[in-house]
């Protein structure tokens, strides 16, 4: 029998990301994407996919360790794609970023309310990129609520720095 060490340990292991599915319509911010992962740590497996209707298929089909999501796309928009996704208990710990160029903060909190447990705007910059990205990689994602609650400030939400 485990004793409350042993329990507390496996709570603050790191879950290590070994998969990310990135949903995006930009082909090219697709592309950029994969190469800083695959620069950064190059044994995280990364599937794209650049359609909301085609996420929950491939989400039943395998479960990422990570959902990077796009807030504005054709068809199906990321909020739209994030109500569906946590209506289905299966996915309720799923840590999804939601990696936008949106920066009203009114986005920014309607998309922590649907579900996000991150909100990430995406960098201008290769560079910015690469540190954004590694520094997301490094978060404790085995509770992915106790990461959105570090962006609850001053009774708010605010997008990761």
């Amino acid at each position: 029998m485990g004793s409350a060490s042993d329990k507390t340990s496996v709570v603050n292991t790191k879950i290590e990301i070994r998969h990310i599915l990135y949903v995006e319509d930009d082909c090219d911010d697709q592309t950029i994407l994969q190469e800083v992962l695959a620069e950064l740590r190059p044994n995280i497996k990364v599937d794209c996919t650049n359609d909301g209707n085609k996420l929950l298929d491939l989400l039943t089909k395998q479960q990422p360790d990570l959902l990077l999501l796009d807030l504005v796309m054709p068809i199906k928009n990321g909020l739209e794609c994030l109500v569906e996704i946590r209506k289905k208990r299966e996915f309720e710990r799923l840590p999804i970023v939601v990696y936008s160029a949106a920066t009203n903060p009114r986005d920014i909190q309607v998309a922590y309310e649907m579900g996000a447990n991150l909100f990430l705007i995406k960098s201008n910059s290769y560079r910015g990129l690469s540190a954004s990205l590694a520094a997301v990689l490094d978060l404790n994602w085995n509770d992915p609520e106790a990461v959105k609650s570090q962006y609850f400030i001053n009774g708010r939400y605010v997008a990761f720095a």
